[in-house]
């Protein structure tokens, strides 16, 4: 015979040939396993660690970001006090010259009186 559909050839059905039925959920042996449920558990195994690994990796970044933060926050306060100590540095510089500036001041205001009083004598 020839099945139409695959267009193979078969033997008819002999009546010396046994046929045996198929049994479609065959019992399993004790402590087998279904395949399909290994599959299933397996597929679930491998998304849980998808699951997981982005979610570390998610932490990971949040982690980064914290991380470059605290950084340039500390970056910016020391920045700021290497600058409050440069203009420390600068008044305390402007003030010791003023200083410098009103004793030379002072100086020359008593060479002035002293010339004054000087030039009123001799007149």
């Amino acid at each position: 015979e020839v099945d139409v559909r695959s267009g193979n050839f078969r033997q008819p059905p002999s009546a010396t040939t046994p046929q045996t039925p198929v049994v479609p959920d065959a019992p399993r042996a004790a402590g087998a396993s279904d395949p399909l449920d290994d599959l299933r558990k397996r597929r679930r195994e491998e998304a849980s660690m998808k699951r997981k690994a982005a979610r570390d990796e998610k932490l990971a970044r949040i982690l980064h970001k914290n991380t470059q933060r605290k950084f340039w926050e500390r970056w910016r306060e020391a920045t700021r006090m290497r600058h409050r100590e440069y203009v420390d540095g600068l008044v305390a510089e402007h003030d010791r010259l003023c200083g410098e500036i009103a004793d030379g001041l002072e100086v020359i205001l008593g060479i002035h009186e002293e010339l004054a009083l000087a030039f009123r004598l001799v007149q």
